[in-house]
């Protein structure tokens, strides 16, 4: 599923976690193949892209990988980056 354009307006928390796992990604020096592979269950390098460019809603399955992956929690993927 896509998020629609009225969504981040809504929804700013979706602009928040796509900021969130880039910065955490970099910060912890994985490439976003790297962080896939982290994710493990299949997860590809084109999803983890779309993911931080707001082009999938991912599962809460998927967000569990992903804080797990980056050593945070589901919570802290969501909260408003200091730079927003």
């Amino acid at each position: 599923m896509r998020y629609r354009d009225t969504d981040t307006d809504r929804f700013p928390e979706y602009v928040w976690l796509s900021k969130n796992v880039t910065k955490l990604r970099l910060e912890r020096g994985f490439s976003q193949a790297e962080l896939a592979t982290k994710m493990g269950s299949g997860t590809v390098q084109a999803y983890v892209s779309a993911l931080e460019r707001m082009q999938v809603n991912p599962t809460l399955e998927v967000l569990s990988r992903l804080a797990a992956a980056l050593e945070t929690t589901i919570s802290d993927l969501f909260r408003e980056p200091a730079d927003s």
